[in-house]
């Protein structure tokens, strides 16, 4: 079993309509499969930018950023955001 971890995001009221959008007309069976989904997508499409060789510096440091993310503990994390 994967083990998960909890993340508090902000959205905009416009994205919080569309998300809920997609779970109203059964899309999503909730947000957080929603947003886990596009998070899901938006990496593999940067893992195949990657692959391609279409490579962009911003794509590298979004690469880092997330894998020290992921690496972090929660306690990090939030020391990093300046909690």
């Amino acid at each position: 079993m994967v083990s998960k971890v909890s993340v508090l995001i902000n959205f905009s009221k416009k994205d919080i309509e569309q998300i809920d959008k997609l779970v109203q007309n059964g899309f999503y069976a909730s947000r957080t499969e929603a947003v886990r989904d596009a998070v899901r997508l938006r990496v593999e499409e940067l893992k195949g930018k990657k692959k391609s060789g279409l490579t962009f510096e911003k794509d590298d440091v979004l690469e880092k950023a997330l894998e020290e993310y992921i690496n972090d503990d929660p306690t990090t994390r939030l020391k990093k955001l300046g909690f």
